[in-house]
C-alpha cells in the first residue's frame, strides 16, 4: 500500500456508493440468506475512535457487518483488507469506495500501521479480523497482536462482532454461494484494554490479543470457540461475568 488514502484527508461520511451498498446488503441479505442481528440496540459509540473486531469465515463477513453497523452509528466503517484485493480489477474500486486501505498479511506493514493509526487519531471506525485470514469452518484461529497494538496505543474501545453462519453461504474454497441459509450478526458491549508497564509491552500485548478474541469468542456459540476456548471458559467462569 503506497499514499494517503484520499477518505482519510477528508470529512468522514456515507458516499453514495456506501449508501446504495448498505441498502443493497439489507435487500440481499433478506432473499439470499435469512439474518438475525443481536446488539445493535445498546449503546454504541457515535463519535471518537472505534475499533470493530470480528472473526473472519467467510469474503463476505465484512461487507455483512458495514452493512448493518454503519448505519446504525451513522459512521463509515474503514476495514484493514489484505492488499491484492485492493489492486483486483473488479473487488479493488469496490473495496476502495468503502473506504478501506491494504495490509500485507506476511510480515510487519509498517505503512498499513501507520495508516490505521492516522484512522484512530482522526477519531474514525477501524475494523479488522484479528485471525488476519479466514477460518475454513468457522473455528477461531490464533490471533495476530497487529489489531491489540493498535488498541493500547490509541486507547480507542473496542467493538466485538460475532459472525455465524456465513461461512456455509460462502465457504472460503468456492465462489459459488449457497443461498437461504441462517446467518446471526452478535454486537457485543464495547471495552478498552489497559496497557503495563513498559517493560510488559510484550505480555500487555498477548493478554490484550487473548482479551479481544475471548470477547469475540463469548459472542459464538462453544464449537467455534477453537484456539481460545480454554481462555473463553474462564471467562465465562470468572466471578461477575
Amino acid at each position: 500500500m503506497t499514499g494517503t488514502p484520499a477518505w482519510l484527508t477528508g470529512p468522514d461520511r456515507f458516499n453514495a456508493f456506501m449508501i446504495g451498498s448498505h441498502a443493497l446488503t439489507h435487500f440481499l441479505a433478506h432473499v439470499l440468506i435469512w439474518v438475525t442481528v443481536d446488539g445493535l440496540n445498546r449503546a454504541l459509540p457515535r463519535s471518537g475512535p472505534l475499533i470493530v473486531a470480528a472473526n473472519h469465515a467467510s469474503a463476505l463477513d465484512a461487507p455483512l457487518i458495514t452493512g448493518y453497523l454503519a448505519p446504525a452509528i451513522g459512521r463509515p466503517v474503514h476495514w484493514m483488507v489484505k492488499e491484492e484485493l485492493m489492486f483486483e480489477p473488479l473487488l479493488g474500486p469496490i473495496v476502495r469506495a468503502y473506504g478501506s486501505f491494504g495490509v500485507h498479511r506476511r510480515g510487519a506493514d509498517t505503512e498499513a500501521f501507520r495508516t490505521a493509526n492516522a484512522v484512530l487519531d482522526a477519531g474514525l471506525v477501524l475494523a479488522s479480523h484479528p485471525e488476519g485470514t479466514r477460518s475454513r469452518d468457522g473455528v477461531l484461529l490464533r490471533a495476530r497482536p497487529g489489531l491489540a497494538r493498535l488498541a493500547i496505543r490509541s486507547g480507542a474501545p473496542i467493538l466485538p462482532v460475532g459472525v455465524l453462519g456465513l461461512q456455509h453461504f460462502l465457504p472460503r474454497d468456492t465462489k459459488i454461494p449457497r443461498p437461504f441459509k441462517r446467518v446471526t450478526l452478535r454486537f457485543g458491549e464495547p471495552f478498552k484494554v489497559e496497557m503495563l508497564a513498559e517493560g510488559e509491552r510484550h505480555e500487555a500485548t498477548e493478554a490484550a490479543t487473548t482479551e479481544i478474541m475471548v470477547r469475540i469468542g463469548r459472542l459464538l456459540p462453544e464449537p467455534q470457540w477453537g484456539a481460545y476456548a480454554e481462555a473463553i471458559r474462564a471467562s465465562i467462569a470468572a466471578p461477575g461475568q
